[in-house]
Parts: C-alpha cells; sequence; structure tokens
C-alpha cells in the first residue's frame, strides 16, 4: 500500500454523498498535486473519477477536483495532461488570504475550499512564527483552522485533510522551548495521551520532554523529529479547532523515508466530524480527539507496508 492509496480510500468513502445534496455543491478533492497529478491519475485508475476518449475529465466529474498549483508551467502541464481538469493558479497561502484569521476568501472560494477531502501534500517542514509579543502560530496550521471555519458555514460539512510535511525541525529556542513545556502540560494532564506519547517518542526523548531542558532541537536525529511531529501536530490541531465542535479522528499518523535518498517526511489522515456535545461538554470532545491521535501511529517501511507502533 501507498500514501496515495489511502487518499484514494478516503475519496471512495465520500463519493457517494456527491451524488446529490449540500456536498453535490462542493469538489470531493481539493489537491495540490504538483505538476505530474500523480493522485490525480491514481483517482482515474481507481475508476473515482472518468476520462473520455481522448483523454479529457468526463464533463459530469469535472466538479469532483481541484487542482491548486502555483507555477504556470506546472499548471499548464496539469491542463494537458487533464484536459477539463480545474486549476487555481496561485498558492494555497494566497488562496486561503494567508493566515490572519479576520481575512478569509470570497464566497466562491470559500465554496470550493468546503471540499469533502483537502490534500495538502507539502514538502516544507512545520514552520513557526513568533510575533513581538512573543505570541507563536503556525501557519500551516492556522490554513486547517481557517478551513475548518469554512466548512462551518451552513450547512456544516464533515471533512477530511490529507496532510503531509517534511520531518525536519528547525525552530528556534524561543519557539521550541515552550512548545516542550506545552507538550509537558499535555502529557501530565490526560495521562492516556502521556502512556501514548511515550510509546511514540521513546522514554529518553518523552523524559526529555517533559524535564523541558533541551535547549533546541540540534541534538534529535531524524527519527526523533518526525516522532515529535507525530505528537505534536494533532495535539495542536485539536486545540486550535476542538471550540468550534470539531472532533479530530487519526485513522493514520506515519512517518516514513529519512534513509537511503528520500527525504523525511510525517503524513497524516485527519477526520473532522462536528460533535453535538460542543454545545454542554468541549472539553470531553477535545480529550476523545486527543486520545484518538495516536492509536494509529506507526510507520511506513522501504517495502511500502505500514507498521503500527
Amino acid at each position: 500500500m501507498t500514501i496515495r492509496d489511502l487518499w484514494v480510500t478516503q475519496a471512495t468513502d465520500y463519493l457517494a454523498d456527491h451524488q446529490g445534496g449540500a456536498r453535490a455543491q462542493v469538489p470531493l478533492y481539493l489537491t495540490l498535486s504538483g505538476a505530474e497529478g500523480r493522485d490525480i491519475q491514481r483517482f482515474v485508475d481507481a475508476g473515482l473519477i472518468r476520462r473520455t476518449e481522448v483523454g479529457g475529465i468526463a464533463t459530469e466529474d469535472q466538479h469532483l477536483v481541484v487542482a491548486v498549483e502555483s507555477s504556470p508551467g506546472a499548471e499548464l502541464a496539469l491542463r494537458r495532461k487533464f484536459p477539463g481538469l480545474r486549476t487555481y493558479g496561485e498558492s494555497f497561502h494566497s488562496l486561503i488570504r494567508g493566515t490572519g484569521m479576520m481575512s478569509f476568501p470570497e464566497k466562491k472560494l470559500r465554496a470550493m475550499l468546503r471540499a469533502s477531502i483537502i490534500n495538502l501534500d507539502l514538502t516544507t517542514p512545520l514552520d513557526a512564527d513568533l510575533s513581538s509579543d512573543g505570541r507563536i502560530s503556525f501557519p500551516v496550521l492556522t490554513w486547517i483552522r481557517k478551513l475548518c471555519e469554512i466548512h462551518s458555514e451552513s450547512p456544516r460539512l464533515d471533512w477530511c485533510l490529507c496532510l503531509t510535511l517534511n520531518g525536519d525541525l528547525n525552530w528556534p529556542p524561543e519557539v521550541w522551548k515552550p512548545m516542550q513545556e506545552f507538550l509537558a502540560e499535555n502529557f501530565n494532564r490526560e495521562p492516556r495521551f502521556g502512556l501514548a506519547a511515550q510509546q511514540v517518542l521513546g522514554g529518553s526523548l518523552y523524559a526529555a520532554i517533559l524535564a523541558c531542558g533541551a535547549d533546541d532541537l540540534s541534538g534529535l536525529s531524524a527519527d526523533e523529529k518526525q516522532k515529535l511531529l507525530m505528537v505534536f501536530v494533532p495535539k495542536k490541531i485539536t486545540q486550535l479547532v476542538h471550540a468550534e465542535g470539531w472532533r479530530l479522528r487519526t485513522p493514520y499518523n506515519l512517518r516514513y523515508g529519512g534513509h537511503s535518498g528520500f527525504a523525511s517526511m510525517v503524513t497524516w489522515v485527519f477526520g473532522f466530524t462536528w460533535d453535538r456535545r460542543s454545545n454542554s461538554s468541549p472539553f470531553s470532545v477535545y480529550r476523545d480527539s486527543l486520545n484518538d491521535a495516536l492509536t494509529a501511529a506507526g510507520h511506513v517501511d522501504a517495502r511500502g507496508r505500514i507498521l503500527t507502533i
């Protein structure tokens, strides 16, 4: 099984809902596919998207897929490979109007960003921004918070995020120190999450984070940085979105690469479901999301096998 197979599985689960109702008005799949569009081709091979005899996407399926590509050359290559494909020739950062929570896309773009599955297949690491007053934010995670806000618009739509990040971490001490404290507090406050994190991180790294003693990340191996991301990213997303009623499920939380010339990567599949309990007991939603974050943690070996921890 490959990572793209996981994306096809998610799309198959959602496809039937796109035959009518509210989902018929939004795309099935929004992707940062790159010039070759390998994930789109995999959807074609799986029969999720039909093509005409001359190779174009069938008219009745053109609403299902949207590709975002900031490179004009790559966008042109996609259009040539998949005639009829809807594309947006700008960066995702620009499309979602940056990281400010007061700035959102106009109505037409918001409808497109309510896709059932959004695939942020990124080659970049999880960068952090540090403001002059000491506030820390992570641009990619802010995008996800904005996407939750957009999916909350009436009628609210549950959705799926496929997220892939480079496994390297380059946070300065001004970010790394408070992030250790952030994780350590949650390890202590939620013992079940803490135990699962210890199993993922390993005893030494877990203990080091609890002690908040590391000045920077330079001493961590590539594997340890991947594992740290596996713990941190779903925890931080849960914190950002649970107050708006989103229950986060994490059916896949995987690391791969980092050897034999392959880049070190971490990938997740997140399901966002609105939970009615948020009206009365939002902390229960938060706790359930957090305790689910690491149940499917594992890695993909060189033969493509998913091995759980």
